[in-house]
């Protein structure tokens, strides 16, 4: 059996995220290759460099001869220029090869590396949201038709998108195949959010690649985690099929609001009439579980931080649900409301902390638990404005902005921060807080000069940096609404 030649890839990073960011039409891309055994390249192969753009699969290709004094060497810097390969603005997966008469002496092995090419002038965020979008495509296993919970950090060696390097690939990065609700309703709205964004600016490969991103993960949902009964579990995938392993109700929760802000979104903006219409009749069955349960304080388990989970599942999807057939179900709402009401009168109570005395999880719930809860009550009070009881929808008002206070202000003394930041101690679920921003502004409830300075600060602080936290983590994904949303190209169109 002939020698295979291994290619080691490496190309230096430009940014405190570890990647190497460029601008299109000025950079100089700095390659350094090592070759295993070097004893496998002949004078006359060839070095072909495959740029594919992640976002719609286009390939630039840019080959370059191997001299003797690298193939005795073992190892070649190679610096290509625009003139040397011209590189539109995209997320790049950068493939290096070695050629002989045409065909590749590296097998799977070849050389593997990730650069981002900006516009010129491109904003910070909008690179750092583009880029983080694109590695949701190193989390893909094309056999298994799922997205790992991680997006792993690229080995310099093997394609990703290669079919006879994926079991290599996935065996080198880690083959944790664990796929938790948690994960697939943080992670998905974020790329919803991120589709409106780039739709807005008009990059419709991007567009596409959430879409995609999403329509896999909607898939994954009801293929594997869904049950007859509705509840959706876990999975751990053993062997060549997947297992379900446990469920927890409260994640169904803001899995069914996921699932019905997705449904409006292809409905509405994407304009995907009949893939809405089947995802709502997927819906049913999680609805129907839902809406069956009792549902006292705590009913998110244990303590009260995942209560806002389970009320913001049935309020989104009544909303939805009105949309979808022209008409609220009275008892669902009737569920929905008594659940917000009570909800209401125990965030007002407490002042804004609405898991109250618990310090768990490194006091992360003393946050989230207000945060959650706001999630459910917000969309409540839309439902109680259009169903008439203005008395309830202040009711409701009151109590969101009790809560928003709490993380704006009163919840310092607690966590040891001002203004609470999901970031700051989870690095996940600032997507669901910048939602939690919009909706205040949207329903006007901002009102006075403390509350208005508040929610500035909010848009203007949100996203707090944690880069190696989030760039290598899918189900982080909700993170990207937040940075993509405040960048400069959206903000400049008056969002």
């Amino acid at each position: 059996m002939p020698l295979i030649l291994t290619i080691v890839a490496a190309l230096g990073a430009t940014t405190p995220m570890q990647f190497c960011c460029v601008t299109e039409g000025r950079y100089l891309l700095d390659f350094q290759l090592t070759f295993e055994p070097k004893e496998v390249l002949l004078v006359g192969d060839t070095l072909q460099f495959s740029f594919r753009n992640v976002f719609n699969d286009q390939i630039v290709i840019c080959t370059r001869d191997v001299d003797a004094a690298e193939i005795a060497a073992g190892s070649a810097r190679v610096q290509l220029f625009p003139g040397d390969v011209s590189l539109p603005p995209g997320s790049y997966h950068v493939r290096i090869d070695a050629l002989r008469e045409g065909a590749s002496v590296c097998g799977p092995n070849a050389g593997s590396c990730e650069l981002y090419v900006a516009r010129e002038g491109e904003s910070p965020n909008h690179v750092l949201g583009s880029y983080f979008l694109s590695r949701a495509a190193y989390a893909w296993h094309p056999g298994r038709k799922l997205y790992n919970r991680n997006t792993p950090k690229l080995p310099p060696t093997l394609d990703p998108f290669d079919p006879n390097a994926i079991d290599a690939y996935w065996k080198k990065v880690g083959d944790t195949w664990e796929l938790h609700p948690e994960l697939l309703h943080d992670g998905g709205v974020g790329y919803l959010h991120g589709a409106e964004v780039y739709r807005a600016l008009g990059e419709t490969d991007r567009v596409e690649f959430c879409e995609t991103v999403m329509k896999r993960t909607i898939a994954s949902i009801f293929d594997h985690m869904i049950g007859e009964d509705g509840k959706l579990s876990a999975i751990r995938w053993t062997g060549e099929t997947p297992k379900r392993i446990y469920h927890i109700r409260q994640q169904d929760g803001f899995v069914l609001k996921f699932l019905s802000q997705a449904f409006l979104y292809f409905r509405d903006v994407a304009g995907d009439a009949e893939y809405a219409r089947s995802l709502f009749e997927k819906m049913q069955p999680m609805a129907d579980y839902q809406f069956s349960q009792e549902n006292p304080l705590g009913c998110g388990g244990g303590c009260k931080v995942y209560d806002g989970r389970i009320l913001a599942g049935l309020t989104y999807y009544c909303l939805t649900e009105r949309e979808a057939t022209g008409a609220f179900n009275e008892a669902h709402v009737k569920t929905a409301l008594d659940f917000a009401q009570r909800a209401g009168r125990h965030c007002l109570a407490e002042r804004g902390w609405y898991d109250e005395d618990c310090y768990v999880e490194g006091r992360c719930h003393i946050g989230f638990g207000t945060q959650n809860i706001l999630c459910g009550l917000l969309p409540a009070r839309r439902i109680a404005l259009a169903t008439g009881d203005e008395k309830l929808a202040g009711y409701l008002g009151d109590a969101a902005m009790a809560g928003f206070d709490f993380l704006a202000r009163t919840n310092g003394a607690l966590t040891g921060y001002l203004q609470w930041i999901p970031a700051r101690h989870s690095g996940w679920a600032n997507g669901n807080m910048h939602e939690i921003l919009d909706e205040i502004k949207s329903q006007d409830l901002a009102r006075g000069e403390l509350p208005q300075a508040q929610l500035d600060w909010y848009y203007k602080n949100l996203w707090y940096p944690r880069f190696d936290y989030w760039v290598l983590a899918f189900h982080r994904a909700d993170i990207l609404a937040t940075v993509i949303m405040e960048c400069g190209e959206y903000k400049a169109l008056g969002r």
